[in-house]
């Protein structure tokens, strides 16, 4: 007979387990944040259409090679000239 730790039982509620996930997930981006690995964008993504080809929430590295968490998308729904 193996022994097996004592688990917390399962929420039940959807909504309540995207909290756990959504915390979960802060709570890495967190400890890399803190351990020099990672850091949030100082702004949010502006664009005036959405490419539906690109992943605006995708991580990306800075020059330093941390690891860039966005900060939410902003669409203007304006199109500029030689910007997307």
């Amino acid at each position: 007979m193996t022994w097996k730790p004592p688990q917390a039982p399962a929420p039940t509620d959807i909504s309540a387990l995207r909290k756990e996930i959504k915390a979960e997930r802060e709570a890495r981006i967190q400890a890399k944040i803190d351990a020099g690995k990672a850091v949030r964008a100082e702004h949010a993504t502006v664009v005036g259409i959405a490419d539906p080809k690109r992943d605006y929430f995708a991580v990306y590295k800075d020059a330093d090679g941390r690891e860039v968490y966005p900060q939410g998308v902003v669409i203007t729904g304006v199109p500029r000239e030689g910007r997307p």
